[in-house]
């Protein structure tokens, strides 16, 4: 398969490897954004095979590790109302809250539903007209958009039981928090691949600015979302509150 067998060549690899061991001069500490690249450097065993001299370490992970325990506890809440269809991504459901999580809340009789896209939530409420729906809106910068989107399609059809519970958090705001800890050990993110190239167009220094910039200009440019989203400081689970405007 195109891409995936590149990435799993192990001569490829060997390669990489050595070029890297070749290249640096310096001890490195450096965290990735993604949990998704944690889950892939656990897996097959990247930070063993790298040199000594650089140590990864995690960082935010995914919007599910870092989702507030005060929003869970709204999700379990919302989600308990016989009244109430609650739609949320399949991986939210595991995630606990104070006492327990969304599983349990399905197990005791919860109308919770995973769905694999917010339209996928506007659609239930169209369907259901008698209950109302509430989607969990959970995500970084990234998937803002499309949950802007499916409450616009949702007011354009006129739906009068569709709902959102918000949980976006944006990225910069905590690099940022982890880079100004007097204990930081940090000296390089490791970003997901459009991060990683506007870092790379731009270099360092320019990086946070330009990412924040793309993130306003994205929200000027769509109209759902400016009319949906705005900014507000929230405590990421293992955080200390974040101000969203911090640049």
């Amino acid at each position: 398969m195109k891409y995936i067998d590149e990435f799993r060549d192990p001569e490829l690899a060997k390669n990489t490897l050595a070029e890297i061991s070749r290249t640096i001069t310096q001890p490195w500490v450096i965290m990735e954004i993604c949990g998704g690249q944690t889950h892939s450097i656990k897996r097959y065993g990247v930070d063993q095979l790298l040199p000594e001299k650089i140590e990864l370490v995690h960082g935010p992970g995914c919007p599910v590790c870092v989702t507030p325990l005060e929003q869970i506890d709204k999700a379990l809440a919302i989600a308990s109302h016989p009244e109430v269809i609650f739609t949320s991504y399949g991986d939210m459901l595991r995630v606990p809250g104070s006492g327990k999580d969304l599983f349990s809340v399905r197990a005791a009789g919860g109308d919770v539903r995973v769905v694999y896209s917010p339209l996928d939530a506007v659609k239930i409420a169209q369907e259901n007209p008698e209950k109302e729906v509430v989607f969990f809106a959970i995500g970084f910068e990234t998937t803002a958009p499309a949950n802007a989107m499916a409450i616009a399609h949702a007011k354009r059809m006129n739906l009068k039981n569709f709902s959102v519970l918000v949980s976006h958090v944006r990225v910069p705001p905590a690099m940022h928090a982890i880079l100004g800890s007097p204990s930081n050990r940090v000296q390089g993110f490791l970003a997901a691949g459009p991060l990683r190239d506007a870092a790379e167009r731009l270099g360092k220094r320019d990086f946070s600015a330009h990412y924040c910039g793309q993130s306003a200009a994205l929200g000027r440019r769509s109209s759902a979302y400016a009319l949906t989203v705005e900014l507000a400081s929230n405590a990421l689970r293992h955080f200390e509150p974040l101000s969203a405007v911090r640049q």
